[in-house]
């Protein structure tokens, strides 16, 4: 992790050029063979890092000063124009100083002042001792011939390195208990699978490495913010160790939530960054996250930090959302057909539905239209219904177009004059609109283009697939914080 290449998100907190005699953090830098004229002080965030101070430079030394203290954190110091950098420590010490040199900034760093640097880059020295053996005995072993007792004596040379690691940073853990890089050490750790486990097969492997993946992840500890662990490991327990449904998602998302009750910033960040990741996703179904999570951290007051206005616009979009949950039943309506006779959504009787929503003078329901219409005939023979439901314009007009994209297999219905409040119902904010609705009329798939409806509906038929579909997006469902 240390030696990453990252982009500089700059949002610079400038601070005034004179401070206080008496400083909160002072950290004099001193690097060789630096050029520049100024230099930064970064910090990880989440996924992210930011800019705190902007500092000149003479001859390759600076200083980071201030009268309020730095949150405690892993830092960057960060040297342009290429943007190079080294990290430290900012913990209960925050007047040190640094001295190294370009040609091996974290090899050659000397560190006066911090117990906690001192300790960080005395580890990452040991840890590149460490690598260059581990490299060289690679090297000799891959000449090697399978199964000789040359190749089984590098091997086991290679295994005695990764014990001493481990020994060593457990033993740094245990005599520094409340440090911060013994806190991400600890999350860092991968849970080692034993024998047995394993020869229990793949899924109980996979149950046995979940359970224990957060174990080292101190829920209670904000300075983890502040480094590059959390987040990663809070997203990966979502994205690969989280069965791809809405409700085990939820499940995931809530027990890490309410494990930094407590900790007013955790507790934020945990909620704001988990909804905003599911606020915009594109995979279908994830709105229902979103619904979930407003509902129960900002619709209950929860969310301290968001006042009434973000609320209520939150709250609103989560109400609209909330029909059209995929797996719910879709809310009924009933329309006229192009006879003027009234029909209801839930008096379709089919094995599945099309549901359409468009506008026959929206630029792109005049293609999606006529495709829609084209791949209809198809599944006719399967009990397949096609709704098209028009939601513009005259009445005249609407019929014309109704032949005119080859509509007239499907039962078409209009409400123009949005008497039904479908609009509200399934969230209309623009068209077109697809759904697929099984003979239940439970929601099975939403907003999906028409390849996806040949995919989806030769799935759920049994039928050999028609199209290779394309990535499903949904547009904008959920408002996230900014």
């Amino acid at each position: 992790m240390w030696n990453r290449f990252f982009a500089l998100i700059v949002t610079c907190l400038l601070f005034p050029a004179s401070v206080q005699a008496q400083s909160a953090y002072k950290i004099d830098v001193e690097v060789k063979g630096f050029a520049a004229d100024e230099a930064f002080l970064a910090y990880y965030y989440g996924d992210k890092q930011y800019i705190k101070d902007t500092v000149a430079v003479s001859d390759g030394k600076f200083t980071f000063t201030a009268d309020e203290p730095l949150d405690g954190g892993i830092y960057l110091v960060v040297l342009p124009p290429d943007n190079q950098y080294f990290e430290i420590i900012v913990d209960k010490d925050q007047t040190f100083s640094l001295k190294t040199d370009t040609v091996d900034m974290a090899g050659n760093m000397v560190v006066q002042g911090s117990e906690d640097n001192k300790i960080f880059y005395a580890d990452l020295h040991f840890l590149a001792e460490q690598r260059k053996k581990m490299e060289k005995l690679s090297t000799s072993m891959a000449s090697l011939e399978e199964g000789s007792a040359a190749k089984i004596k590098v091997q086991e040379e290679i295994n005695t390195i990764n014990e001493g690691v481990k020994s060593h940073r457990l033993a740094m853990v245990d005599a520094h208990p409340e440090m911060l890089y013994s806190k991400v050490i600890l999350a860092m750790k991968e849970p080692e699978i034993p024998a047995d486990v394993q020869a229990e097969g793949q899924e109980a492997t996979f149950y046995w490495y979940r359970a224990r993946y957060l174990e080292g992840l101190d829920f209670q500890d904000d300075r983890l913010l502040r480094t590059p662990v959390m987040w990663n490991k809070v997203k990966t327990y979502l994205d690969n160790l989280t069965v791809k449904s809405p409700d085990s998602i939820i499940s995931s998302a809530v027990m890490m939530i309410e494990k930094t009750r407590g900790n007013d910033d955790l507790f934020q960040f945990m909620v704001v960054n988990i909804l905003n990741k599911y606020a915009q996703s594109k995979v279908m179904g994830m709105d229902a996250v979103y619904v979930a999570l407003v509902e129960k951290y900002y619709m209950s007051g929860d969310a301290f930090w968001a006042d009434e206005e973000q609320v209520n616009k939150m709250a609103e979009r989560a109400l609209a959302i909330s029909p059209t949950i995929i797996g719910r039943k879709a809310p009924n309506f009933r329309m006229q057909d192009t006879n003027g006779d009234w029909q209801s959504l839930l008096g379709v009787e089919g094995k599945y539905t099309i549901l359409y929503f468009w506008d026959y003078d929206c630029g792109h329901c005049k293609k999606i239209t006529p495709a829609l219409a084209a791949i209809y005939p198809d599944y006719i023979q399967h009990d397949v219904k096609f709704v098209a439901v028009s939601i513009n314009g005259d009445i005249e007009v609407w019929k014309q177009k109704v032949a005119e994209y080859g509509l007239t297999p499907a039962i078409n219905l209009q409400d123009h004059r949005r008497q039904s409040g479908f609009d509200g119902m399934y969230d209309i904010r623009s068209t077109p609109r697809i759904f697929i609705l099984d003979e239940n009329k439970n929601i099975v798939a939403k907003q999906i283009s028409v390849d996806q409806v040949r995919d989806i509906l030769d799935h759920e038929l049994g039928l050999e697939p028609s199209s290779t579909g394309e990535k499903l997006d949904l547009g904008d469902e959920g408002e996230g914080e900014e």
